[in-house]
């Protein structure tokens, strides 16, 4: 073969001969090395049957192993070539030389099992050079096209339904060598939903179960989680591990405990996905609406890139998951382009009583401060503002921004409601708003009081704030009675719950407030 013309492209079938000529050189290095061959035995722990079955080499601390005349004349590969399959680069200066030095390359093959690519792990401890590097896209290797380990894995995900997803290529070495033959990874590239098509069309209608096993550390974590939310529609799951499977694997009973957290320990992508936003907003027992308000918003891009037919699957999933209605969860994500706010109502059930206590917790927050002025500070803070979507909730929120500082006084010197500015802000917003509570409204949100806050230990908050603004919002609403009766005195935990027990039989209605 002569060598080709320097300036043109050259074809594929002849930058794949261009691999398989570096990988025999670079199996060849292996065999002469004993340092490269103790790294892969003794500190990776793989057995030469595993070398050999994925072709695994060693690119030694040589410029020019590949980049030289001797090579380029028995092999017949220019040096143009080699640059075009990404085996050498060249510098300013015009130099050749080789792409993989003192390193094990591990190759990426094709689904015809051909070599179009490697990954790198470097051998030696200069910590300025990058621990991995990956082979450049070329003609015949595009990364987001291509899995690392495919080849190999790709009966076993055919046969048994089931791919995980690793992060490095020792990964997948350590797992085929233990017997988990359906471990695959990227290369050189987050998942992509081409990568994730390549697996499904092995499967019938895409039932392949796709399992995320990365690092445990943070940014292993971080990953998944970020893939999750990119891929939401795909059914992703996660499987949690400590470390990463490599060393898991080379621990005494590591294949035990990876087996049980295979079948046991996954969970799905949505699932984690909530977990990790709680886990970050604090240790809670019963999460906070606010807390689900923030999950709900985080979640949007996801939930919006879904196709239609895929909605109500995940919009489901996701109710149970922050035990709220789904109806509701669905008209956050997608919601009817035909409401308004010259409505005047919040219409819907879950967004009346999300904005009964946000305005709970603003209270509470005001009178920490004693100053009104921090009231759309605090909003800012909880990023409250992208979160009230609904048309009357922003109008509310409006409402207090433009109107907080024609207050007579800014310093909350009597008690919390009573005749206080903050009283006066509630009962103006419940106007401007021409809020109507119902009953349901009510009832949730006296369960959801009931139960969380004496949980969680916060007593002040259920037996003084809360019950006292429940009181004081009353005088605005359609239970103007109760309201009224309950507000004259302290309201215990038992004289919520029998107020609570009225409203459920449906007692005490008074008239609605214009």
């Amino acid at each position: 073969m002569s060598p080709e013309d320097t300036t043109s492209q050259v074809q594929p079938e002849t930058l794949l001969g261009a691999w398989e000529s570096a990988f025999e050189k670079f199996r060849d290095a292996l065999q002469r090395s004993d340092f490269a061959k103790d790294y892969l035995t003794e500190t990776r722990g793989l057995t030469p049957e595993t070398i050999t079955k994925f072709r695994v080499g060693y690119a030694p601390d040589n410029f020019h192993l590949l980049t030289n005349e001797r090579f380029v004349e028995e092999e017949g590969y220019s040096l143009e070539t080699l640059k075009q399959a990404g085996l050498a680069k060249q510098s300013e200066s015009g130099a050749v030389y080789d792409t993989f030095r003192n390193r094990i390359v591990v190759p990426v093959m094709n689904q015809d099992g051909r070599i179009i690519g490697a990954t790198g792990r470097d051998l030696s401890s200069d910590k300025k050079v990058p621990k991995y590097i990956n082979g450049s896209e070329t003609p015949i290797y595009s990364k987001r096209n291509n899995l690392l380990g495919l080849s190999h894995a790709r009966k076993t995900i055919r046969d048994n339904g089931q791919a995980i997803f690793v992060e490095g290529a020792f990964d997948v070495l350590q797992a085929h060598q233990q017997g988990y033959t359906q471990v695959i990874a990227p290369c050189g590239t987050a998942l992509t939903s081409e990568q994730l098509d390549l697996v499904d069309k092995l499967g019938n209608q895409g039932d392949i179960e796709k399992i995320l096993m990365f690092d445990g550390d943070s940014a292993g974590l971080a990953s998944m989680e970020r893939l999750c939310r990119e891929h939401l529609g795909r059914g992703l799951k996660v499987v949690l591990i400590s470390g990463d499977p490599d060393e898991l694997l080379r621990k005494p009973y590591g294949k035990e405990s990876l087996d049980s957290d295979i079948a046991f320990a996954s969970q799905g992508g949505l699932e984690f996905i909530v977990h990790r936003a709680l886990n970050a907003r604090g240790d809670k027992l019963v999460p906070a609406l606010e807390d689900k308000l923030l999950i709900l918003q985080g979640l949007q891009p996801s939930f919006k890139s879904l196709a239609p037919e895929k909605r109500g699957l995940y919009t489901g999933e996701l109710s149970k998951l922050l035990d709220l209605p789904s109806e509701d969860i669905h008209s956050f994500f997608y919601p009817n382009p035909s409401s308004s706010a010259s409505s005047g109502k919040l219409n819907n059930v879950f967004w009346q009583s999300q904005f009964i206590r946000i305005l709970f917790t603003l209270a509470k927050q005001e009178r920490a401060t004693n100053s009104l002025t921090h009231l759309v500070q605090y909003c800012d803070s909880l990023n409250i503002r992208p979160l009230l979507t609904m048309p009357e909730a922003k109008a509310a929120f409006t409402y207090i921004e433009h109107h907080i500082q024609d207050l007579p006084y800014t310093e909350l010197d009597t008690p919390l409601f009573g005749n206080s500015a903050m009283s006066r802000v509630c009962g103006q917003i419940e106007q401007q708003a021409r809020t109507q509570l119902d009953s349901e409204v009510l009832q949730k949100l006296f369960d959801s009081s009931l139960i969380a806050y004496p949980a969680r230990g916060e007593k002040s908050l259920s037996q003084d704030l809360l019950n006292t603004a429940i009181a004081e919002l009353f005088k605005h609403s359609i239970h103007q009675g109760i309201g009224e009766s309950y507000h004259r005195k302290k309201m215990s935990l038992e004289d919520l719950s029998n107020l609570n027990l009225q409203i459920k039989r449906g007692k005490g209605h008074g008239k609605k407030t214009n």
